[in-house]
């Protein structure tokens, strides 16, 4: 991740590229797919798959990565799609660093005077 909040990077054919799930971006995913944020994380995390379409995939991708569908295709393509899946959930997790599984609580708890 990069030490920008919210940045996964990655190379491909030579190039840098970086996703990101920020407010912008996730409204523009809520609008492509239809689907309330939270849901369209629920959908990639069904364990079966089937909920999961390829155009979801690449339209997530489009717009963490800020390009045309086309382009996030042939993106994925270059990466794998396992490894796009692998990066799209990894810029999911980088956009809500503070929601680390067994991290609990609102903080350090003040001392009382």
């Amino acid at each position: 991740m990069n030490a920008r909040r919210g940045y996964v990077t990655f190379k491909a054919d030579g190039k840098d590229y970086a996703l990101r799930f920020g407010a912008n971006q996730m409204a523009a995913a809520e609008d492509a797919l239809g689907l309330p944020f939270g849901q369209i994380i629920d959908k990639l995390n069904d364990p079966t798959g089937k909920t999961v379409r390829f155009s979801d995939l690449r339209a997530l991708f489009a717009v963490a990565a800020g390009m045309k569908p086309e382009e996030a295709g042939d993106l994925m393509d270059a990466v794998g799609i396992t490894k796009a899946s692998e990066l799209l959930g990894d810029t999911i997790r980088a956009a809500f660093p503070d929601a680390v599984e067994g991290d609990a609580g609102n903080g350090k708890r003040q001392k009382r005077t």
